[in-house]
């Protein structure tokens, strides 16, 4: 039976925790690292216990075939990576809080911060429950050293010497000591589950939930999944372009970069394929592929009239002519093939091919210009869009029009 591709949940505490806790439960690498201060994980406390609402929790269950996207937390968070083979969840939005939940329950030390030292403050709690009605502005969880007395720490709270510590407490407060354990087993969690959606799917939800100031780009995304300690990718891809600045071609477009990656070891270019790039992978082929990006800039430049980036009439065309030199032999491309090059380039950007849909485009695009180095005979017969017309009515001001980089590179060539 086919599932929803949205199940609304209501989940209790322990249900998540353990679902962290067993690796079943993960943390996307494009997601940001917890970042939570203790007064952050102290308020959302609070609101618990108050009975707030503490906002919904969006969790993807990935397809068993997805690539595992994971960021290894086993060492800071103690959350175990997940099997191969196994099934695996995601958290799309709310990772923050859950975190900061289970950092608190298991008493974990992160960085500097002692998450263990968050304490109940039963005195303040037990004068919160008298006087509520009147409004109450004092801090019921307090950074403190427990005595499980008047401080009692939120991992003892949920521990297993939870009810031994209730039996030794002071009468009055034990009513708000029975709240707060209470409410730690019980307190409901809303949860979206997106289920039945692939990758490209979760990213674009990821985007719209997840994002409520600074979006993230989709080059964010690829450098936090191939972020490595020792494999910093957002720092190779800034030396390259300030090579290919200093070299008066301008910088490329950060999507050339991981496009380019993408094309050449997936033989796709799109969202989902530009996410499931690993960082061993890329590593691997850097050189190679580099070296194929920069005869691709050469090319362009010196044979095509791009002589900056910004004439380029599609960001695209790079991707593409890089994906072509990474497989000529060699990386030697024929006088032959050069023409056809030619031809391809003013057929893609006359008909302006990379206009929409251009990830699927320049893949079909990659394998024909490839069939052509393997001695096959391809045609690039993509209907022209241009017209007498239409070319005194472009602006030499829209920068991102392609026939106005078009005429740009015209006049190029002819070395004015």
């Amino acid at each position: 039976m086919k599932l929803p591709k949205i199940d609304v949940q209501q989940r209790k505490l322990p249900e998540l925790l353990f679902e962290m806790e067993s690796g079943k439960l993960q943390v996307p690498r494009f997601q940001r690292e917890f970042v939570w201060r203790l007064t952050k994980t102290r308020a959302l406390l609070d609101s618990m216990y108050k009975e707030f609402p503490i906002g919904t929790f969006f969790l993807w269950r990935a397809p068993r075939d997805s690539p595992f996207l994971f960021r290894s937390l086993e060492e800071d968070l103690g959350i175990p990576e997940p099997k191969p083979g196994s099934e695996v969840s995601y958290i799309l939005d709310g990772q923050q809080r859950l975190a900061s939940l289970y950092v608190v329950i298991k008493g974990i030390k992160y960085h500097s911060r002692d998450y263990g030292r968050i304490c109940l403050d039963l005195e303040t709690a037990t004068r919160y429950e008298q006087n509520r009605e009147e409004g109450f502005e004092e801090d019921i969880f307090v950074y403190h050293t427990s005595d499980n007395q008047r401080y009692v720490s939120v991992k003892d709270l949920g521990g297993p010497d939870a009810l031994m510590i209730f039996s030794n407490i002071r009468q009055e407060w034990k009513p708000a000591y029975n709240k707060a354990f209470n409410l730690l087993q019980t307190y409901p969690f809303s949860v979206v589950w997106i289920q039945e959606q692939e990758l490209s799917d979760a990213i674009e939800i990821f985007q719209r939930i997840n994002q409520a100031g600074k979006r993230l780009s989709r080059y964010d995304l690829v450098c936090a999944n191939v972020w490595r300690k020792d494999f910093h990718f957002r720092e190779r891809v800034a030396e390259l372009n300030r090579k290919f600045a200093q070299g008066g071609f301008g910088k490329l477009h950060q999507t050339v970069f991981t496009q380019t990656f993408s094309l050449i070891l997936k033989d796709r270019c799109t969202t989902a394929a530009e996410l499931s790039l690993q960082t061993d992978e890329i590593a691997k082929s850097w050189g190679r592929v580099v070296q194929s990006l920069q005869l691709a800039v050469d090319f362009a430049a010196n044979s095509l009239g791009v002589k900056r980036t910004d004439y380029l009439p599609y960001r695209g065309i790079l991707v593409v002519l890089a994906y072509c030199f990474y497989h000529a032999p060699g990386s030697a491309i024929s006088a032959p093939q050069r023409q056809a090059l030619w031809t391809w380039f003013w057929r893609v950007t006359l008909s302006e091919r990379y206009s929409s849909t251009s990830p699927s485009r320049m893949a079909e695009d990659a394998q024909r210009l490839r069939a052509l180095l393997s001695g096959e005979q391809v045609s690039f017969d993509f209907p022209c869009k241009v017209s007498a017309e239409t070319v005194p009515r472009t602006k030499m001001s829209s920068t991102s029009s392609a026939l106005r980089n078009a005429f740009i590179c015209m006049l190029a060539l002819r070395q004015p």
